[in-house]
Parts: structure tokens; sequence; C-alpha cells
């Protein structure tokens, strides 16, 4: 086969080439063209649905999605409830190409259009159709979720009312006179334990008051013990600062009677030096006079 092909002609592998490069081309516009066929063509219409709250009011907003390239129209947006179907609005109703449409309703609403006033929910459908009849379909997750939770929680209150009910005229069901009865039985140790449990409870406040206390008064003592510390480093500077400042005056009396003696000293020098020019002078005159009555 590797033989055969390496001694075909030039002319054949070009054109064997350019037959596989037109045939990948072809199937690569075939794709595209499947594409653009499905976005322009087809009628994709999405729906969701969400629970919102406004001006303290639950409301469920439906919303419609044109997700095509061309308009839709639906005929009908409504709930599905046990494969039952309940249009909310029947109108003709143009979705734009690449556009939404919301409808709202509001919980209470739809809990009366559903169930009315059962206490028992399935669950929930929202559904439109468009002007061909093809339904599309989405769980109403939230309202479902929503609308439980409301009716369990109703549900508890009507049994907590007939149970008060029940008490108040002393009609009890068995498994109820079986707690009474259970609870008469055991009031006794309940109570003991009640006690006990109070006692120990307060022996516990009180310890925790004590290790309080015992907390506060070693917290005052460091305190204390600080303040202490304080006064008594500021005690020692005062002190040290007074003998600097004793010590500063002795140093200047020395220093000014040092001063005192060095004057002294140099005006006893001076007398001194001037008791010697005199007797200089004298002696010179007594010279000269000598000299004179020679």
């Amino acid at each position: 086969m590797l033989d055969w092909f390496r001694n075909l002609e030039p002319e054949f592998l070009i054109l064997f080439g350019a037959a596989f490069v037109t045939l990948i081309l072809l199937v690569v516009v075939i794709i595209r063209s499947a594409r653009i066929h499905a976005l322009i063509g087809k009628r994709a219409l999405d729906l969701s649905e969400d629970l919102l709250v406004r001006d303290n009011e639950e409301i469920v907003e439906i919303v419609m999605s044109n997700t095509s390239y061309i308009d839709i129209r639906t005929r009908t947006v409504g709930i599905l409830y046990k494969k039952t179907l309940l249009p909310i609005t029947e109108e003709d109703t143009i979705i734009f190409a690449r556009d939404s449409y919301r409808l709202s309703i509001t919980l209470s609403m739809l809990r009366k259009f559903v169930i009315g006033d059962q206490k028992k929910i399935k669950k929930i459908y929202v559904y439109a159709e468009d002007s061909l009849a093809r339904r599309t379909i989405k769980k109403a997750k939230n309202s479902y979720r929503r609308l439980k939770s409301i009716l369990k929680a109703e549900i508890k209150a009507e049994k907590l009312a007939a149970k008060k009910v029940r008490y108040e005229t002393g009609k009890y069901r068995f498994n109820e006179r079986v707690g009474l009865v259970i609870k008469a039985i055991f009031s006794p140790l309940s109570s003991l334990f009640r006690i006990i449990r109070q006692g120990i409870n307060r022996k516990l406040k009180n310890r925790e008051f004590k290790l309080e206390l015992k907390k506060e008064s070693r917290q005052l003592k460091r305190e204390m013990l600080h303040v202490e510390d304080e006064k008594r480093n500021q005690e020692m500077r005062e002190k040290h600062e007074e003998e600097l400042r004793l010590e500063r005056i002795r140093l200047e009396e020395e220093r000014q009677k040092l001063e005192k003696e060095h004057q002294e000293r140099v005006r006893l020098e001076e007398e001194r030096i001037k008791a010697e020019k005199e007797l200089l002078a004298a002696e010179k005159e007594k010279i000269e006079d000598k000299e004179i009555i020679d």
C-alpha cells in the first residue's frame, strides 16, 4: 500500500490533498451551519422561578427567557400540580429575541390557587406554552419548600393548640395519660434531682464567686504592690535629687571658698610685692642719700 502511494505521480498527490482539504472544509461548514440553524431557527424558551419579598409580602416570580434569535409567542403560563394544568394567564405574550418576560404572583395566592385549605403539598411545577403548543416545564423548588415549611409550622401550631384545649378540658389521649402517670410517679425523683441540681448549681456559683473574689484580691494586691513600688521609686528619686542638690550646693560653696582663698593669696602676693618694691625704693633712696653726703 505504501509502495503504491509512493509510486503515484505528483499530480495525483495534489488532487488527493485538495480533495482531503475540501472534505475538511465541507465538514466545518456543515457544523457551523447546524449551529447557526440551532441559534436562529430553534425556539428556545427557558423557565425559572424565584421567591422574592416586596413590601413585607412573599412574591413568586416566574421568568421566561427567550434564548433564540427569533421572537416567541406564549399563550399560557401557569402551574402544573398533580398532573393538572392550572393556568395563571392565557393572554398572548410576545417575548422578543434574547429577551425575557416576568410574571409575578403572591405566595398566598399561589397556595390558594394550588392546595386551598389542604395541609399537604406535593411537587409544584411552572409551565409555559408557546404558539405551537410546545410546553416548557420547570420545578418550582423555592415555592414548594416555602409552602411546605409554612404548612409544617401551621400543623405544629394546630397540634399545640389542640393539646392545650385537651389539657384544659381533661380529655387526654392514651400517650398523654401514660406520660402524665409516669410524670406523677417520677415527680418526687424529679423534684429531688431538681433540688440536688439547684444545690450543686448554688455551690458552684458560690465557688465561682469566691474564685472571682480571690482573683480580684490578688489583682488588688498586685496593684497595691505596684503603687508601693512606684512610691518607693519616687522617694528614691526624690532622695537622689536632694542628694544631688546638696552636693551641688557643697561644690558651689567649696568653689566659692577656693575662689576667696585664691583672691586672698593674690592680694597677699600683691601686698608682698608692693612691700618689696617699697623696701627696694627705700634702700635705693638711702644709697642715693649716702652718695650725696660722701
